[in-house]
C-alpha cells in the first residue's frame, strides 16, 4: 500500500505470491519491486543485504520519493529507518559533452604525462602506457566503510574524443550529509570538468 500510496506500480506477479502464500509463512522478495506510473523511476529492495533503494534518472525526484517513502513507513509500520539504517548513500552515473577543440582522451592523457611511475610501467608492459580516466577516493576511506566518497570520470568507450561517463558515490550514516552531497553533485561534475579543461 505504501508505494502504491506514492504512485509506483508493483509487479502483479509479485502481488500473487505473496497472497498465496500459507499463513505463518515467510517470503523475501528482492530486485526490482516496483515501477512509478511515468515509468521514471523503480523501487529496489535486497532483503539479504539489507538495501532498499530508489533508482531515477531525476536526482530531485529520487530525494523526494525517499523522503516520502521514510515518511510512510514511519507512520504505517512505526519503524524509523534513520535510527536503524547503517548508512544512507547515493549513486549517480551521468554523461557529459565536450566541445571542440576538447578531447576527454587527450585531456585524461595529458594529467601525468611523463610520470616516471608511468615510464616504469611503460617498461613492464612493453609499450607506452598513458592515463585513461581519473578514480578519486577520499583518503583514509575503505570501500567496506560506513563513510566512503568516489568521483570517477573517464572518456567514454564509444565516445572518447567527445564525451566523458561520470560516477559518483557518497555514503555516510547520516541521512542529511548524503542529502546535501547529492544536490551538490551537479555543481562538483562541472567543476571538475573546469579542473580538467584547465590543466590540458
Amino acid at each position: 500500500p505504501i508505494l502504491e500510496e506514492m504512485g509506483y506500480f508493483i509487479d502483479p506477479g509479485l502481488v500473487s505470491q505473496v497472497r498465496g502464500m500459507p499463513t505463518g509463512m515467510k517470503l523475501a522478495i528482492g530486485g526490482a519491486i516496483a515501477t512509478s506510473k511515468d515509468a521514471k523511476s523503480t523501487f529496489y529492495l535486497d532483503p539479504q543485504r539489507g538495501i532498499v533503494a530508489i533508482n531515477a534518472s531525476d536526482m530531485n525526484q529520487v530525494l523526494s520519493d525517499f523522503d516520502t517513502l521514510e515518511q510512510k513507513i514511519q507512520e504505517t509500520l512505526s519503524v524509523n529507518l534513520g535510527k536503524s539504517a547503517q548508512f544512507y548513500e547515493f549513486i549517480l552515473d551521468a554523461e557529459a559533452k565536450v566541445q571542440p577543440p576538447r578531447d576527454p582522451s587527450r585531456e585524461t592523457g595529458n594529467l601525468w604525462r611523463g610520470s616516471p611511475t608511468l615510464m616504469k610501467m611503460s617498461d613492464v608492459l612493453g609499450w607506452s602506457v598513458t592515463q585513461f580516466g581519473l578514480r578519486l577516493v577520499q583518503e583514509g576511506s575503505l570501500t567496506t566503510d560506513t563513510k566512503w566518497a568516489e568521483f570517477r570520470i573517464e572518456p567514454s568507450i564509444t565516445k572518447p574524443q567527445s564525451h566523458y561517463m561520470i560516477n559518483v558515490v557518497y555514503r555516510e550514516p547520516q541521512k542529511a550529509g548524503v542529502m546535501a552531497e547529492a544536490r551538490r553533485a551537479r555543481n562538483r561534475i562541472d567543476s571538475m570538468l573546469n579542473v580538467l579543461a584547465e590543466a590540458s
